[in-house]
């Protein structure tokens, strides 16, 4: 039974026990791939042994220094106030050769040294009492010691800019948690006959949001104010903030208005989609922002009919963080100047996206899934998004309902596919691939014969999604209450 999928009873963050459950039924898939097995040998009160056998080829060399070569014999002295990451850098350092020892402290650091010598020192910087900057300081007034290379152990984003330790030699800044080929990589140049300090060859980065270090003046176009609100939130977990309109006629008012950067720019919008209003764009001004397409699901060749109507770049809904990461770092700022537009009240609507992947029915895991994917951590941030959906649901399967019944073609192939585009974002893949097909079913732009079944198959869907994503935000808020009463334990 350890080895099936199972489900964490305790889904609070507060739980004893962590995980999701797949790990051994992945190592289990993963090992037997490789022509081995997964195995556990246990007794009770004693303890349990899992063993994993695997069969892989002889491997070449990575190209790397021969660091048991190289490092055979020299002194390492390891300072690290965590007992876990003292014992790694331990049995690094004797797989390499060399002759370490590790110490939990500043205090202990400095009389170590008092008494031995060493080749390199691994300063941890973040340690209580005397933290591995004030140690460095004290390592380098030792006559000793003033030429001996230090490396320092810091978190990701940190190095010599955001440390304050410009006075202080250095040899090298590492990012936790440790990756075993670079460590031995740095060690190995350390030592050698390199002349520059390491930290130069693979500079960190501080960790800025991506708004701070590429800041862009952004106006989204989307409709629908679950795809708003989840939109919003990225752009303002990477640093950005965007002025919203809903739909192309308000895109070229807000052009008008003043001068953006780049449009995310949502393709199907009612009065004006984004593909005609990316084409007026384009017809009107010869300086105009980027025009990022966003639509859900889109399938070979839409890509290519929104670069023919003028966009610059293409992003998929459910949005993906990376994704629009990558779209936004390919846009660069256009200045001040001002972006003039002709006013003409001519309406087109461009042909629809036609999504082709196939899904499974929702369930809470799907919905823990899309979150994690999403990159959303704050419980509250998903349950208000969770809370915008389920207010504008009924809305949209009125429309849906009306549309149908006056055979509005074209009001309900729209409203079909905001329904799919804002469903997939929650992970209801159920639902989302009925609206699916139903959008399919209206291309030809006349009343499907089974369309009747396929509405009602949707309101059907939709009702089991709304149960169960009540009962996701149920779960979310104790989750946020178990939260908040940590916070204040602490």
């Amino acid at each position: 039974r350890l080895f099936r999928p199972f489900t964490q009873i305790d889904s609070s963050i507060t739980r004893n026990y962590g995980g999701t459950g797949l790990g051994l039924v992945i190592s289990q898939r993963l090992s037997e791939l490789m022509g081995g097995r997964i195995w556990v040998d246990s007794e009770v009160g004693i303890g349990s042994t899992f063993s994993v056998s695997i069969v892989v080829p002889l491997a070449a060399s990575a190209g790397l220094p021969d660091a048991k070569t190289e490092l055979q014999g020299k002194r390492l002295l390891i300072v690290d106030d965590n007992a876990s990451h003292r014992k790694a850098l331990m049995m690094q350092a004797r797989f390499w050769g060399m002759t370490a020892i590790a110490v939990s402290s500043g205090e202990i650091a400095l009389e170590v040294i008092q008494q031995e010598s060493f080749d390199l020192l691994i300063l941890d910087v973040q340690m209580p009492g005397m933290n591995g900057l004030t140690l460095a300081e004290a390592i380098r007034q030792q006559p000793r010691f003033q030429d001996t290379p230090l490396i320092l152990l810091t978190a990701i984003g940190r190095s010599e800019s955001t440390l304050g330790v410009q006075g202080v030699k250095v040899a090298a800044y590492l990012n936790k948690p440790l990756k075993h080929m670079q460590l031995a990589q740095v060690v190995t140049q350390v030592l050698g006959s390199q002349t520059e300090p390491v930290a130069k060859v693979e500079p960190i980065k501080p960790n800025q949001p991506l708004g701070q270090r590429h800041p862009l003046r952004i106006l989204l176009a989307e409709d629908h104010p679950v795809n708003q609100k989840m939109a919003l939130l990225i752009l303002e977990r990477l640093g950005y903030r965007a002025d919203v309109v809903g739909n192309g006629l308000e895109v070229l008012g807000a052009l008008r208005r003043q001068s953006y950067d780049v449009v995310l720019m949502d393709v199907q919008m009612p009065e004006m989609d984004g593909l005609t209003a990316s084409r007026r764009i384009c017809q009107e001004s010869q300086i105009h922002p980027r025009i990022v397409a966003m639509t859900a699901n889109a399938m070979q060749g839409d890509r290519q009919l929104c670069l023919d109507a003028g966009m610059d770049d293409y992003v998929t809904k459910p949005i993906r963080v990376n994704e629009l990461v990558q779209a936004l770092e390919r846009c660069q700022p256009l200045g001040k100047e001002s972006i003039q537009f002709a006013q003409t009240d001519d309406l087109l609507y461009s042909t629809a996206f036609l999504p082709s992947a196939s899904a499974k029915s929702s369930t809470l895991d799907s919905y823990s899934s899309a979150r994690e994917a999403l990159e959303i951590e704050s419980p509250q941030d998903w349950i208000d998004l969770i809370n915008c959906y389920l207010e504008e649901l009924p809305k949209l399967l009125s429309a849906l309902r009306h549309s149908f019944e006056q055979t509005d073609v074209k009001t309900l192939h729209r409203t079909a596919h905001t329904l799919k585009a804002s469903s997939a974002t929650f992970g209801a893949n159920g639902l989302a691939q009925l609206c699916q097909q139903l959008e399919e079913s209206l291309q030809t732009g006349e009343m499907p014969s089974s369309g009747l079944q396929q509405v009602c198959q949707i309101e059907t869907e939709s009702q089991a999604v709304h149960s169960s994503l009540l009962e996701e935000r149920s779960r979310c808020q104790t989750q946020a209450r178990s939260l908040l009463s940590e916070v204040r334990s602490y």
